[in-house]
């Protein structure tokens, strides 16, 4: 199997869930923090509504991975606010200590951190 340039075709990650595939391809196409964020926020909520927990988180974890460039204040914040909900305390003051470092002067991360 080989495209017009007679290279291969690069895999998509599938899903058995139509809707988290759809997003999946969202960040795929527009791999930016804002919609790193925006899959992320929905997907979380999408997967406790619907009772879909686990390809729901398989995902946001493909997408704190995706994004590791592109952390922001926001994203980081996310992520953190993440592996929390997971009992994962230590990995998110890890993840905040480290961009806090990096970033020196961010508030929000600094006040996530004191609590």
């Amino acid at each position: 199997n080989t495209d017009e340039s007679g290279e291969q075709p690069t895999k998509r990650q599938r899903t058995s869930d139509p809707v988290l595939q759809i997003l999946h391809e969202a960040i795929e196409e527009f791999p930016t923090a804002d919609m790193y964020v925006q899959v992320i926020r929905f997907t979380r909520d999408y997967g406790e509504r619907l009772d879909k927990i686990v390809e729901s988180t398989k995902l946001i974890e493909r997408v704190f991975e995706s994004a590791s460039d592109l952390f922001n204040t926001e994203l980081v914040l996310e992520y953190s606010g993440y592996l929390v909900s997971k009992e994962k305390v230590d990995q998110a003051m890890d993840i905040l200590t480290q961009f806090h470092l990096k970033e020196q002067t961010d508030v929000p991360v600094l006040l996530r951190l004191s609590q």
